[in-house]
């Protein structure tokens, strides 16, 4: 960033909420981001609904979107709570954790494990 920009405090204008079926296309748009930049096949509109409405039914699962003030889902999250044997307690594994490529490296990606 050049001397005398300042970073607008994007995280302020956030708001982290749990999924909703009607994320659908926004999810898939931002998985579809994520497997072009790790090389994977982009996942089609209906399997990431159908993933979605398993994943929202799911107990031990959770999603979690960041919305922008305009209502712009910005970033996803999906999380799965797990028991631990070794330690008893219980583990959080995130298969997928992704943000907008116009809005990386704004916190978001932290604000969503948080």
């Amino acid at each position: 960033m050049s001397a005398g920009v300042q970073r607008k405090d994007t995280l302020a204008e956030l708001r982290v909420r749990e999924a909703r079926a009607e994320d659908t296309e926004k999810i898939h748009a931002l998985a579809d981001e994520l497997a072009g930049a790790v090389g994977d096949s982009p996942p089609g509109l209906e399997n990431v609904g159908e993933r979605l409405a398993e994943l929202l039914e799911e107990p031990r699962a959770c999603v979690l979107v960041a919305e922008d003030e305009d209502g712009a889902v910005v970033g996803a999250v999906s999380l799965w709570i797990k028991p631990d044997l070794a330690h008893g307690d219980s583990v959080v594994e995130v298969p997928m954790l992704v943000v907008s490529k116009d809005r990386r490296r704004e916190g978001i990606g932290k604000l969503l494990i948080d």
